[in-house]
C-alpha cells in the first residue's frame, strides 16, 4: 500500500485544532469565574416541603426564591406585648415556639405544649409566633391573619384552639368567619380586622424574625437559650423545662 503523506500532515493540523480549541474554552470558563459573567449566583431556597423531624417549609410563596433570606441577624427569639402569651413574664423559664396552622406537625406540637403549660403553668411562660406561609392569599396566612383578629378582640387562645383542631384543606375565608362567630366574636369587627394594615404587620414582623433567626421551618422552639427543629415529643420537652427550672 502506498504511503500519502498528506495523511498525517491532515492527523497533525486536527491534533492542533483540538488542542487550541480546548485551551480556548478553558480561557473563557476562567475569565467568567474571575468576572462573575454568566455564573449563577447563590440564591437561598425554602421551598422544600419535608426535612430533618418532620420540619415543614412555612416559605411555600408564589415565588420560590427568597433572595432577602438572610438568616442569623437574630441570636434569640424577640420577646414582645405584641405576641400571644400565657403565663407570668417573672418565670424562669420561657417556651417561645414558632408555628403555622396548615402544618399538622405544628397541631401535634401545640398540643403538647399546652399539655406542658398546664402541669407548669405556675412556673413557665408560653409564646407563639406566626410563620405561615409567606403567601398574603394562602390559607395558611389567613389562618393566622385571623387568630391575630380574634387577639385583638381578647379571644386569641379560644380561636387558636379551634384552628389547631381543624382541617385548613380546602377550607376559605368563610370558614375563619364561623369560627369567629363560635366564640362570639364581633362579626363586624373581625371582617375589618382581616384588612388592618397593623394587624398584617404583626404577622410580617414574626415572618422577618424567623427569618432573622434562620429558621427554616415550623414548628420550631426555644426553651431559654435551647432550641428545637421539628417536632419534639412532650417527654423530651418535659425533660429540659425541668432542668432549667434547676437551675
Amino acid at each position: 500500500m502506498k504511503h500519502n503523506p498528506h495523511n498525517k500532515k491532515k492527523n497533525y493540523s486536527a491534533l492542533f485544532f483540538v488542542i487550541v480549541s480546548v485551551f480556548t474554552f478553558a480561557l473563557i470558563l476562567i475569565f467568567l469565574s474571575v468576572s462573575g459573567l454568566g455564573v449563577s449566583q447563590p440564591v437561598s431556597m425554602v421551598t422544600v416541603k419535608h426535612i430533618p423531624k418532620n420540619l415543614r417549609t412555612p416559605a411555600d410563596s408564589a415565588d420560590p426564591l427568597i433572595s432577602s433570606f438572610e438568616p442569623n441577624k437574630l441570636t434569640a427569639p424577640i420577646i414582645s406585648k405584641d405576641d400571644p402569651s400565657l403565663g407570668r413574664d417573672n418565670v424562669k423559664v420561657r417556651l417561645v415556639y414558632f408555628s403555622d396552622y396548615d402544618c399538622e406537625y405544628c397541631q401535634k406540637q401545640e398540643k403538647e405544649i399546652k399539655s406542658l403549660f398546664q402541669k407548669y403553668k405556675n412556673k413557665i411562660q408560653l409564646i407563639r409566633k406566626d410563620y405561615p406561609t409567606i403567601n398574603p392569599v394562602s390559607i395558611s396566612y389567613q389562618a393566622a391573619l385571623s387568630a391575630r383578629c380574634a387577639q385583638k378582640q381578647n379571644k386569641f387562645w379560644e380561636y387558636d384552639s379551634l384552628l389547631v383542631k381543624s382541617d385548613l384543606a380546602k377550607k376559605n375565608y368563610k370558614f375563619f368567619v364561623e369560627l369567629a362567630d363560635q366564640i362570639g366574636l364581633n362579626k363586624e369587627s373581625f371582617v375589618s380586622c382581616l384588612s388592618d394594615k397593623s394587624v398584617i404587620k404583626l404577622i410580617e414582623n414574626n415572618i422577618q424574625e424567623a427569618q432573622d433567626l434562620g429558621i427554616m421551618g415550623t414548628p420550631f422552639l426555644f426553651i431559654n437559650e435551647q432550641e428545637f427543629m421539628g417536632e419534639t415529643g412532650g417527654d423530651e420537652l418535659e425533660r429540659v423545662i425541668k432542668e432549667e427550672l434547676l437551675k
